[in-house]
């Protein structure tokens, strides 16, 4: 049986405190949010309670940072993931706090881009910094934060509106064509 669930979480700033308004749907869940710290930090405990993951299952975190909250994450244990014959499982982060974050380091490090995003290739998350090399040539590379796995991608436009995108995973090498109309 494969288990699907996501978690929404939204850190708000409520006066000098930071205060957690989380939805699920499925296991995936936070145990306990509290501020050990004081109120401006909220620590949240999040559990998957059918334990490690499988073959088939999918689990998505979307995390929604406001302006002056400040929020530590955290699992009781680190997350198994179980060998399967079957489908592939995927666990997947998203949100502002993670996109930030690497913005930030991308910033220092003088890169064109640097986010937290989903890659098909990968399955999951992953933490990616690209360059433009021309102004119409783009060069990215993605890393896993869940699933072990790596992606390069080398974009090209050729007009305004199509170009051509390769893209070379651990396991796989895809190339299409991308394209873009405007009504």
């Amino acid at each position: 049986m494969a288990w699907h669930g996501t978690l929404d979480l939204r850190y708000r700033r409520d006066g000098e405190a930071t205060r957690v308004h989380d939805r699920h749907d499925g296991p995936l869940r936070v145990l306990r949010s509290f501020h050990p710290e004081g109120e401006r930090v909220c620590h949240s405990v999040l559990v998957h309670p059918p334990g490690g993951i499988v073959g088939g299952d999918t689990l998505a975190i979307r995390i929604d940072l406001e302006p002056g909250a400040h929020a530590l994450l955290t699992t009781p244990g680190a997350t198994r993931f179980y060998r399967s014959l079957g489908e592939t499982a995927t666990q997947s982060l998203e949100g502002g706090a993670a996109g930030l974050v690497a913005k930030r380091i991308g910033k220092r490090l003088g890169l064109d881009e640097a986010g937290v995003e989903e890659n098909e290739m990968i399955g999951g998350s992953a933490l990616t910094i690209g360059e433009y090399l021309s102004p119409r040539l783009y060069l990215s590379y993605g890393v896993g934060l869940f699933q072990p796995g790596e992606v390069i991608a080398l974009r090209y436009k050729l007009s305004h509106d199509v170009g051509v995108r390769i893209q070379r995973g651990t396991e796989e090498t895809r190339a299409g064509v991308e394209y873009r109309i405007e009504k």
